[in-house]
């Protein structure tokens, strides 16, 4: 499951799987695009379930 929205001077995506509960929300107020947060997101949900620190 996915979400991605903007108001003003936010922006937000978040990222869950719905088959474990790993889930990852980025907040910010800088004006990053959407596609850029989206990678990120990604990135940071990847690195979740990497076992070594």
């Amino acid at each position: 499951m996915w979400d991605d929205g903007s108001n003003a001077g936010y922006r937000t995506v978040a990222r869950r799987v719905a088959e474990d509960g790993h889930t990852v929300i980025v907040m910010t107020n800088a004006s990053f695009d959407h596609q850029a947060l989206g990678r990120l997101a990604d990135a940071l949900m990847e690195a979740s379930y990497d076992p070594t620190p």
